[in-house]
C-alpha cells in the first residue's frame, strides 16, 4: 500500500494580537492507501488542526505535507482547489449544509464544481444513486430543516462522496448525535470503506468507533518518533 499522506515534522501555530500560540510542534503521520484511522485526542489537542492540514484546507507553520508523494507547497493555489474537489472528502460534527438547498442540490454541489465534463442530468443520476447508498431515498426534495441530524450526517456523507475521492477525512462525525444513528453512521462508512480503496481518518472522543477501524492513533503519540499503533487483536 502507498502511502496517501505524509505528514513530516509539521508544526502548527496560530498567532493573535501578535502573540503565537502553537497547537503542536514536530508531528509526523503517514496514512496509506486503504488505512481506516481513528484519531483520539483530549480536546484542544489539534485533532481538527491536524484534518485540516491533512485535507489541505490550513497551511502549516512549518515542515512538510505530502499527497500521493507531492509536496503540497508545490501546488499553485488553483491546484489547492482542484485536489480537495476532485480528491478528498470532508466530513463536519454540525454538517454544513447550506439551508435553502435540497438534500439533492446540497450533495450536487462538489459535482457543480468540478472540472469534470458532466452533464446536468448525469449530475443529477449520481446525486441519485449516492443517496440510494446513504438510504436517503424519498428525501431528495427536502431541506435541510426537515431532517434529522442521522439525517444530515448521511447528507453530509453523500457530499462528501459523491466525487469518489482517495482521502476521507471526518471530525467528530458522530459527535452530534444520539447513539443509535451515530452507531448508524459508522457502519455507513464502513460499508462505503469496504466498497473501494479510500483511506479514513475520523477525529473523534467516542471510544466505540475504533470497533469499526482498522488503526487507532493518539494524538499524544504523534510527537514520538514511534507514532502509529495497531489496535490490539481482542
Amino acid at each position: 500500500m502507498h502511502p496517501v499522506i505524509e505528514i513530516q515534522n509539521v508544526s502548527k501555530s496560530f498567532v493573535d494580537r501578535n502573540i503565537d500560540s502553537p497547537v503542536f510542534e514536530h508531528l509526523n503521520l503517514t496514512l496509506n492507501q486503504r488505512d481506516f484511522v481513528s484519531l483520539y485526542g483530549r480536546s484542544g489537542s489539534g485533532k481538527s488542526t491536524l484534518l485540516h492540514i491533512a485535507g489541505l484546507v490550513e497551511h502549516p507553520s512549518e515542515g512538510i505535507v505530502k499527497l500521493n508523494g507531492r509536496q503540497v507547497s508545490e501546488l499553485e493555489e488553483n491546484e489547492y482547489a482542484q485536489i480537495r474537489n476532485q480528491h478528498i472528502g470532508f466530513i463536519y460534527q454540525d454538517f454544513k449544509l447550506i439551508d435553502d438547498m435540497t438534500i439533492l442540490e446540497n450533495i450536487e454541489i462538489p459535482l457543480a464544481l468540478s472540472k469534470k465534463k458532466i452533464t446536468k442530468s448525469e449530475r443529477r443520476q449520481r446525486c441519485l444513486q449516492m443517496i440510494k447508498e446513504v438510504e436517503l431515498q424519498g428525501k431528495e426534495n427536502a431541506y435541510p430543516s426537515q431532517l434529522s441530524g442521522g439525517q444530515k450526517q448521511r447528507t453530509a456523507i453523500a457530499r462528501a462522496l459523491i466525487n469518489n475521492p482517495s482521502l476521507l477525512l471526518a471530525d467528530e462525525p458522530t459527535g452530534n448525535l444520539d447513539f443509535q444513528s451515530a452507531e448508524n453512521i459508522m457502519k455507513l462508512l464502513n460499508r462505503m470503506y469496504e466498497k473501494g480503496s479510500m483511506t479514513i481518518m475520523i477525529a473523534t472522543h467516542d471510544d466505540y468507533v475504533q470497533q469499526y477501524t482498522n488503526k487507532m492513533i493518539r494524538m499524544e503519540n504523534l510527537l514520538k518518533e514511534d507514532d502509529r499503533f495497531e489496535k490490539p487483536v481482542l
